[in-house]
Order: C-alpha cells, then structure tokens, then sequence
C-alpha cells in the first residue's frame, strides 16, 4: 500500500509526499494521511475527489476510491463541517504514471 501525505493549512491542501511512483490502475492499494492545522479541530472532515467521490476521513485517514486510482491525474479537496459551518479547501492534484 502507498500513501499520499496532503498538508492542510487553512484553505489550502498542499502534496507533501517524497517522490511517490504512482501508476494508476491500482485497487485498494493508494490512501491518503491528512496533516491538519489547528484552524480545522473540531470539523467532521470528507475527502473530495475529482468533486464527485466524497470519502470521510477518520483518524485523518482514507482511501482513495478505485475509480480515482484508475486515472491518470486526480483532484482532491477537503470539506469540513462543525456546528453550522462549513469550510472547503482549494485542489491539490495528484498525477500518475
């Protein structure tokens, strides 16, 4: 299994990963570790890929869908909810071999 680390900071999710080999193509094999900054505690947070697959995240956490794992170059973005506030984050792009 690979994972991709994403920093987040405010709005904005920034790939910190070292120079991963990614082919897309993979099942159940790609996942994502979130570092989060203090200005998102307390949010109920889901991963948004290609702005269509909405996967929750725990313990700042989660897989990446197989049908994104398939393309070449994907989006993600971070949408968090506390109480009547949402905040969303801007694209980090993830390409592939």
């Amino acid at each position: 299994m690979e994972t991709l680390k994403l920093k987040i900071e405010k709005q904005h999710i920034e790939n910190i990963s070292p120079q991963l080999y990614l082919v897309a193509g993979t099942q159940n094999y790609l996942e994502c570790d979130f570092q989060f900054d203090a200005s998102w505690a307390g949010y109920n947070k889901v991963a948004v890929f290609e702005q269509k697959y909405y996967v929750p995240i725990f313990g700042n956490r989660c897989r990446v869908p197989d049908d994104v794992a398939r393309l070449k170059r994907f989006s993600i973005r971070i949408v968090g909810e506390k109480k009547d506030v949402r905040n969303v984050t801007d694209f980090a792009v993830i390409d592939q071999r």
